[in-house]
């Protein structure tokens, strides 16, 4: 590609967006993704990849599924928070859920934990997003890790395995 080569990505990518007609939006992007692929510029390229999958959606587009994971995908690997965030937002409206639970005994996460030890507190999913600024919704997704981890069926026995991590925490460290 020529040394303006962002430019000319740039370019495809805007006009593309600015197409009335979704069936020309759609093949304007496919064009601007061909390009931002074969150049160095990968963030680029997760967003014209995003905008083609959001397009392929409003379209009707059973592709559009695939292309907003790969997005998706492509953006976690990278760590691009906010096109990884958008796409799987898109996703969601398209119905498709966008989290996985831990697998069982997997260590809990730092987040995990606490909300964890909040529960065993006895505080609820509200209490708890109001305590760490969280969404219900978040609050509802690290629960429901935290049971899948460790192995308990309901909020009571997350409670008793927290204790019992707790406790025999406290008994290392002596």
């Amino acid at each position: 590609m020529r040394g303006d080569a962002i430019n000319d990505i740039l370019s495809l990518h805007g006009g593309a967006l600015a197409e009335a007609d979704v069936t020309a939006r759609v093949a304007g992007l496919e064009v601007a993704l061909a390009a931002a692929e074969r150049s160095p510029y990968v963030l680029e390229a997760m967003w014209v990849r995003l905008d083609l999958g959001r397009a392929l959606a409003e379209a009707g587009s059973e592709q559009a599924v695939g292309v907003l994971e790969g997005a998706a995908s492509a953006a976690r690997e990278r760590g691009a928070e906010t096109v990884q965030e958008l796409a799987e937002q898109a996703l969601r409206a398209l119905g498709v859920r966008t989290w996985r639970r831990g697998p069982t005994g997997a260590p809990l996460t730092a987040r995990e934990s606490e909300v964890a030890r909040l529960v065993a507190s006895g505080a609820t999913n509200r209490e708890i997003a109001q305590t760490l600024f969280l969404s219900p919704k978040t609050v509802e997704r690290h629960v429901s890790n935290a049971l899948k981890k460790l192995g308990a069926r309901n909020r009571a026995q997350l409670a008793s395995h927290v204790r019992d991590l707790e406790a025999e925490h406290a008994g290392n460290a002596r």
